[in-house]
């Protein structure tokens, strides 16, 4: 599949979580990006380290 296709598609999948579901808008985030980072080839514990790497990186630049 295109990789345009998976990401079009994540936001979709963004919008259906917090439109529809009523999901928060940080856990449907973090939905989407496990589900496209999967989809796009990635293997799970990849995609999980990178999150945490981003979200290790808001944490600081917010406390710092």
């Amino acid at each position: 599949m295109m990789p345009i296709i998976i990401v079009a598609g994540g936001i979709l999948l963004l919008l259906l979580l917090v439109v529809v579901f009523k999901l928060s808008a940080f856990f449907s985030l973090i939905i989407k990006s496990l589900v496209v980072g999967v989809a796009l080839g990635m293997p799970a514990a990849d995609v999980l380290v990178s999150i945490e790497g981003l979200l290790g990186l808001l944490v600081l630049d917010r406390y710092s």
